[in-house]
């Protein structure tokens, strides 16, 4: 599965996509406790989305794809910071190569 931890517990997300703590102590009142497989832990699964997805009440199936859409603009969003940083790393240490061969006698 996906978005697994180590002991591979499923990742659990609120609805702006972010991940959460298992650990964080959530009310119940912020909407993000269900009747889901673990009803006592806060946010949703990926799993649990995809079957909130679809439902036949229309205002979950929103919820779980608006979510669904959070979560894969973090992970872009996330990708792409990475790859901005890789590439800057890249040219700094090409720039600074130039730099060290064009001061060599």
């Amino acid at each position: 599965m996906l978005f697994q931890n180590p002991e591979g517990v499923p990742a659990r997300f609120d609805f702006k996509g972010n991940l959460m703590s298992r650990t964080a102590d959530i009310p119940v009142t912020a909407a993000l406790h269900h009747h889901g497989d673990e009803p006592e832990a806060a946010g949703y699964t990926l799993e649990e989305l995809f079957h909130l997805s679809r439902s036949t009440v229309l205002q979950q199936r929103v919820i779980a794809l608006q979510t669904l859409s959070n979560i894969i603009r973090q992970v872009c969003s996330f990708l792409f910071d990475y790859l901005i940083n890789q590439i800057s790393f890249e040219y700094r240490l090409i720039l600074e190569s130039m730099i060290v061969i064009s001061n060599y006698p």
